[in-house]
């Protein structure tokens, strides 16, 4: 009888603690931390992937995120993701609470018009969003900005969003994001291989 108390205390003691996660999207790709007090550890990428990434220098940007001393990944790169992301976030309706949120979004193009409209885009993206998010979420502290570039080709966009959430919660969620994410990031490792 103490014994099946003892249990029951401690699953409903860790169903209730809450769990940090950081969600760092840059030119490298996804990561993906985990900490449960003073314990943190790498989900995504695993330390080999890591190391392989690592030998391959990628170019840098030359504005916002890299004067905030953080590299920028490929935005289209982002856009990709962005169903899963959806669908995991859907599910967690004003349980998530969101420590920290980071976007630094570069527009550029070749079109220096087209580059301005996207920066333009970008600005008024925040305004619609950020309220959007607030209403859905806790959000404690935030850091959105844009920029324009006219040397740089691409639009580059830095995602970093410092999460916690209670313990069952990341099981119901977590598992099925972080299964997406991975799938997408193999399926476009084989595809760069093929071509």
């Amino acid at each position: 009888m103490i014994a099946a108390a003892v249990i029951l205390a401690v699953i409903v003691l860790v169903c209730i603690l809450r769990v940090g996660i950081t969600v760092v999207y840059n030119e490298d790709g996804f990561a993906l931390d985990a900490y449960f007090g003073p314990v943190r550890f790498q989900l995504f990428p695993s330390d080999k992937e890591k190391t392989k990434s690592g030998k391959k220098q990628k170019e840098k940007t030359q504005d916002t995120a890299v004067k905030a001393g953080v590299k920028a990944g490929k935005l289209e790169s982002l856009k990709n993701q962005l169903p899963s992301i959806k669908k995991a976030l859907s599910r967690l309706k004003r349980k998530l609470r969101i420590r920290e949120l980071t976007i630094y979004y570069m527009a550029a193009g070749t079109d220096a018009a087209a580059a301005a409209m996207s920066f333009g885009a970008a600005s008024v993206g925040y305004g619609i969003i950020l309220p959007l998010l607030e209403n859905n979420f806790k959000i404690k502290k935030r850091d959105l900005r844009a920029s324009v570039s006219f040397e740089v080709t691409e639009p580059y966009i830095y995602v970093k969003a410092i999460l916690s959430l209670a313990l069952w919660e990341v099981f119901y969620v977590g598992f099925g994001l972080v299964l997406n994410i991975i799938k997408s990031e193999r399926m476009k490792a084989k595809i760069r291989k093929a071509v």
